[in-house]
């Protein structure tokens, strides 16, 4: 039996196949896979990619009406752009005391209202204070996506009236979303299975034309749509297969095809077969194109996968020498 799982195991090899791609979206389909696999893979997405945000705040001068609490949020929620996230470490994982080039960045923001106009603090203003982080590399610049993908409009922080000042200096370090969400890499990611949905024609054809338009209106969730000219009901959008749940499976149908109206379930004019694929739709915050989030996290996968595999065969190594 176990021969078998492990022939099965590895004859699945997961495929993707890209529909969109840009630098905030990122449209695929998982092909060759199962649900175990792809809920890892957007986990992984989720919460294994590592990113950069401001962690610490350091405020000197705040006189606006927002406290240093809600300011100091504001600017850890700021997505960071960084090309080359790889070069930097994490703080647990560096060499240094306190925080080094190689895993802290620092930016500045000092603004003052001189104007009799509310003044708009966004981040612009911020201020990085090593560009490279001290690493050789082609570009190693972290800052914010609105500055680094030259946005016409930047992240509001705060609003100050004349006479009132903020400075202060924020570091920013390398972490992922498993320890907070302002490290998480997307705005979303959605996955849903793959399904075809069959009709039953032949019992189709007996509904009248008003008992089809009853029969497409069933289902809350748009799946099916009737064409008046053909007097034909077929499947409007195939994605949403995983909305046609048990719920509307189990909704009746007016049948008067034998004399007199009698009641039948939607699931015995639908069948359901499922595939082994899965689509996703993945959203970047900004922090780095969304096809590179995609990548690491497979990276990230392929990672703790082989940790696993190394583990399990020390364990086997282990009981054997016992």
């Amino acid at each position: 039996m176990g021969e078998v799982e492990a022939v099965s195991f590895l004859s699945r090899r997961p495929n993707i196949e890209i529909l969109e791609m840009n630098r905030e979206y990122t449209e695929f389909e998982l092909t060759k896979s199962d649900v175990s696999m792809a809920n890892s893979l957007r986990r992984m997405i989720i919460a294994e990619v590592p990113t950069m945000a401001i962690d610490q705040v350091f405020i000197t001068e705040n006189s606006s009406v927002i406290f240093d609490e809600f300011l100091a949020h504001r600017l850890g929620m700021v997505p960071l752009t960084c090309n080359n996230i790889e070069k930097y470490n994490k703080l647990s994982e560096c060499d240094c005391d306190e925080g080094c080039p190689k895993c802290r960045l620092v930016f500045t923001l000092d603004v003052k209202c001189t104007s009799d106009e509310v003044h708009d603090v966004t981040t612009e203003d911020l201020d990085p204070q090593t560009t490279n982080g001290g690493i050789d590399g082609d570009d190693n610049t972290v800052e914010p996506a609105s500055v680094a993908w030259r946005l016409d409009a930047h992240i509001l922080l705060a609003k100050l009236r004349k006479g009132q000042h903020i400075k202060l200096e924020a570091h920013a370090y390398k972490g992922i979303g498993k320890q907070h969400a302002k490290w998480s890499p997307v705005a979303t990611v959605a996955m849903r299975p793959i399904g075809e949905i069959f009709l039953n024609e032949a019992r189709m054809a007996k509904l009248s034309p008003e008992e089809k338009e009853d029969f497409v209106k069933y289902c809350p969730d748009k799946v099916f749509k009737y064409n008046v000219v053909d007097d034909k009901v077929s499947v409007d959008d195939p994605l949403l297969v995983t909305e046609f749940n048990d719920q509307c499976l189990g909704r009746k149908v007016t049948d008067s095809s034998k004399g007199s109206q009698t009641t039948t379930r939607v699931m015995d004019y639908v069948q359901i077969a499922w595939k082994p694929s899965f689509h996703f739709k993945v959203e970047s915050t900004g922090v780095m194109p969304s096809h590179r989030i995609i990548q690491i996290a497979m990276n990230e996968m392929k990672k703790k996968l082989e940790y696993s595999r190394d583990s399990i065969r020390r364990l086997q190594l282990q009981d054997a020498i016992q």
